[in-house]
């Protein structure tokens, strides 16, 4: 692509991004900032191309979805991996903690061999991050079941709207996830992520009993 035709691309997604776009349009966007690392941008357009990519990934990995953050790191490892303009990796890093996760998933990368108990701690700290995911969703969508009008609604108790609020959100989650896989390649770590997800439901069905 031409610098200045990449420069308005960036641009207009950039200008999605702040319409609150549903999560499977911010994926195609970082599927595609996932790929810009490898163009020799020249000097004149430098300045300009960086600010808004820097700007870009540093706002969707701080993405408060974790579906998103934790595609936004994988698109963000490909970038890195390609690009010849290493001063903006640092720029898009605009946090400790997001520093920490990038880091995180480079290590788990790099070792193509894990101890059991490695393994066993890489699940925990994944399943947990899903669980975190469910469980910050879970407030918004009290809210609506409780706030929406309907005279044959379901009583629920406090505790079974928690739960209902819980399993719609990792349905919506799910759902959004098998469109995407529909629609191209998923990445190279989402069978870990689904084969950890698959033991948390394994776990959380044999408490019920």
């Amino acid at each position: 692509l031409e610098p200045q035709l990449l420069i308005q691309i960036l641009s207009l997604q950039t200008s999605l991004l702040q319409l609150n776009s549903p999560d499977h349009v911010v994926i195609a966007v970082l599927d595609f900032l996932s790929s810009v690392g490898k163009p020799i941008i020249p000097p004149d357009f430098q300045v300009k191309f960086l600010s808004s990519l820097s700007s870009l990934f540093g706002s969707l990995l701080g993405n408060n979805s974790w579906l998103v953050q934790q595609h936004a790191i994988e698109s963000f490892t490909q970038f890195a991996e390609g690009t010849s303009h290493e001063q903006i990796l640092q720029k898009c890093l605009n946090s400790v903690e997001i520093k920490s996760k990038v880091v995180d998933f480079l290590s788990k990368s790099n070792h193509i061999e894990e101890t059991p108990k490695a393994k066993a701690d890489r699940m925990k700290e994944e399943n947990a991050l899903f669980m975190h995911f469910v469980l910050e969703a879970r407030a918004d969508g009290q809210k609506a079941l409780i706030g929406e009008p309907s005279p044959k609604r379901i009583c629920y108790s406090p505790t079974e709207v928690q739960y209902k609020s819980a399993v719609d959100t990792a349905e919506r989650a799910l759902d959004t996830m098998k469109q995407l896989v529909q629609k191209s390649t998923p990445p190279t770590w989402l069978a870990k992520k689904l084969e950890a997800l698959q033991v948390t439901l394994h776990n959380l069905k044999n408490s019920i009993h």
